[in-house]
C-alpha cells in the first residue's frame, strides 16, 4: 500500500509541471489523503471517475496561468480551495461535503450544480473570489429550519428568520439574470430558490446578500425584492424593509411564503408629485402630513416607521384620494409614538399596477416625558380593581397589596407593555378594609383603595 501512495505523489508532481496537466483518477481507483494534508493542483485540473477519500484535507486548485483549471468528479469531495487567478470551472455536477474555500479566482458553475448536501459551507467569498454561473447551474444546500433566527445555511448568503417551522428546506443559489421582473427590466445576477417543506403562514424575514459585480448595471439604491412562485415566469414586487448599499444586503419582512426571490429595480417614477412630507410631535403622538399633486393611478400610501432609520415596518395604510378636480391632495395620519426618543418615517407609494416608490425619510424627536401616574377604579371596590398607567418599555413587573399593618396579602406578577396599560386586579378574596397597592417600579406612586364586601 505504501508504494501506491508514493506512485500517486509522483503522478501529482508530474501533473503540476505540465501547463495543461490533469490529475486522473480512473474508475476503481481511490485517492486517499490523511487529515491535515493538502493535495495541491498547480495549474492542473481534476478528472475523477473513481473515489476520493480526503476527510480533513483539502484539494487546492492553485495557479497563475491564463487558463482556468477544471473539476470533473463523479464522487463527493470533502474540501476544495479555489486559489487560481484564472479561476476554476465545473465540468459536471459536483458534491462537496465540508467546505468550498475562496482565496483567489472565480468558481464558474458552467451550467452544472454544486451540491453542499446538509453539511457543506462556502467560506471566504469576496469581490475577488466567488461563485458565478451566468450560463446556468446552481449551488444547493439542504437544512432543517425550525423557527430559524437569522439562519444562513451553508453561508450561502441568505439569512432566514421565522417563528414558524419550515422543516427540511432546500436552498439553491443561481447567477442567471431573471428576465422581465418589472417594467424596468431584469434582475441582478443572483437569485435564490427557497423550498421549505412547510410553506405557508411563515411571516418570514430574509436578508439577501449580493456582490457589486452582480448588479448588472442596475441602480443599487433602487433595489427591491421580487418573488416568483412559478420559477421566474411571473413576478411579484415585495419591496424592502431596509437596504444597505455599503454592506451589500437587502432585508424584507412579512413574507407569507418563500420561493424564487431576486433583486431588481422598480419601474419608472410613479405619476405623482410629492409636494411635502412632514411630522410634528406633541406630548403623546406624532401627526404626519403629506401633500401631493398630479396623482394618477395611485392605489395607496403605506406609512412606514423605524426606530433606527434602517428597518421599517408598516404603521398604517391610507387610500389614495385619486386625481380629483383640485390642485392638490392633503393627507394626515397619527402615530402614538409613546416615549420612543426618535422615530423615522417614510411613505411607500403604491400604484394600481403594484409598482411602488418611496418618499424621503423624515425623523421626529418625541417631546413626550414619562407619565408615572396611576389611575384606578372603582374605589371602593368589591371584586376587581382596574389599574391604568403608561410604561416606556416592555418588561415584567410585580404588584403587591399590603394591609393596614404592613403585611403582604396579595402578590401578582404582570407583563407591562410599552404604552398604555389597563390591568384588572382581583381583590374579591380580601376582607373589608383599607389597603395599599404597590407597583414594583419605585417611580410609580403607591395607591390606597378600599375593599368593600358585596
Amino acid at each position: 500500500m505504501r508504494n501506491k501512495y508514493i506512485l500517486l505523489q509522483l503522478t501529482l508532481l508530474i501533473a503540476a509541471s505540465s501547463a495543461s496537466a490533469q490529475l486522473f483518477i480512473r474508475s476503481g481507483a481511490n485517492l486517499v489523503a490523511t487529515s491535515g494534508s493538502n493535495i495541491v493542483l498547480n495549474n492542473s485540473s481534476l478528472s475523477n471517475t473513481g473515489t476520493i477519500s480526503t476527510p480533513g484535507s483539502f484539494i487546492v486548485f492553485k495557479g497563475l496561468s491564463s487558463t482556468p483549471t477544471s473539476i470533473s468528479s463523479t464522487s463527493s469531495i470533502a474540501n476544495i480551495t479555489v486559489n487560481n487567478v484564472s479561476g476554476v470551472v465545473l465540468n459536471n455536477n459536483t458534491a462537496v461535503t465540508d467546505s468550498v474555500n475562496f482565496i483567489s479566482g472565480i468558481l464558474d458553475l458552467n451550467g452544472y450544480n454544486l451540491d453542499l448536501g446538509t453539511t457543506g459551507v462556502l467560506s471566504g467569498e469576496s469581490s475577488n473570489s466567488y461563485i458565478t454561473g451566468t450560463s446556468g447551474g446552481y449551488t444547493q444546500r439542504t437544512a432543517t429550519l425550525n423557527a430559524p433566527s437569522a439562519q444562513n445555511p451553508g453561508n450561502m448568503g441568505i439569512e432566514i428568520t421565522s417563528s414558524s417551522n419550515l422543516g427540511s428546506t432546500i436552498i439553491r443559489r443561481g447567477h442567471q439574470q431573471q428576465v422581465g421582473i418589472s417594467a424596468s427590466g431584469n434582475s441582478i445576477y443572483r437569485y435564490y430558490d427557497v423550498l421549505p417543506t412547510n410553506n405557508g403562514g411563515l411571516n418570514a424575514s430574509v436578508k439577501f446578500y449580493y456582490l457589486n459585480h452582480e448588479l448588472g448595471g442596475l441602480t443599487e439604491s433602487q433595489l427591491q425584492l421580487f418573488s416568483s412562485a412559478t420559477y421566474g415566469s411571473s413576478w411579484n414586487l415585495k419591496g424592502f424593509a431596509s437596504l444597505d448599499t455599503t454592506a451589500n444586503y437587502l432585508i424584507e419582512n412579512s413574507l407569507d411564503s418563500l420561493n424564487r426571490i431576486t433583486l431588481g429595480n422598480i419601474s419608472a417614477a410613479l405619476p405623482l408629485q410629492l409636494l411635502s412630507f412632514t411630522g410634528n410631535s406633541n406630548n403623546s403622538s406624532v401627526v404626519l402630513k403629506w401633500i401631493t399633486t398630479n396623482e394618477k393611478d395611485i392605489s395607496m400610501f403605506e406609512v412606514q416607521k423605524s426606530t433606527d432609520g434602517v428597518k421599517f415596518d408598516n404603521l398604517t395604510t391610507v387610500p389614495s384620494l385619486g386625481n380629483r378636480a383640485v390642485s392638490r391632495n392633503e393627507y394626515t395620519t397619527t402615530d402614538l409614538i409613546l416615549f420612543v426618543p426618535i422615530a423615522f418615517y417614510r411613505l411607500k407609494i403604491i400604484g394600481n399596477s403594484g409598482s411602488c416608490s418611496y418618499s424621503p425619510i423624515i425623523s421626529i424627536r418625541s417631546i413626550a416625558t414619562q407619565d408615572y401616574s396611576i389611575s384606578f377604579y372603582p374605589n371602593p371596590s368589591n371584586d376587581f380593581l382596574n389599574l391604568v398607567f403608561n410604561a416606556s418599555e416592555n418588561k415584567e413587573a410585580k404588584i403587591q397589596v399590603f394591609n393596614q399593618v404592613g403585611q403582604i396579602v396579595l402578590t401578582k406578577d404582570i407583563i407591562v407593555k410599552i404604552g398604555k396599560n389597563k390591568l384588572p386586579i382581583n381583590v374579591a378574596q380580601l376582607t373589608s378594609g383599607s389597603y395599599l397597592l404597590q407597583l414594583s417600579d419605585s417611580q410609580y406612586p403607591n395607591i390606597k383603595f378600599i375593599k368593600n364586601d358585596q
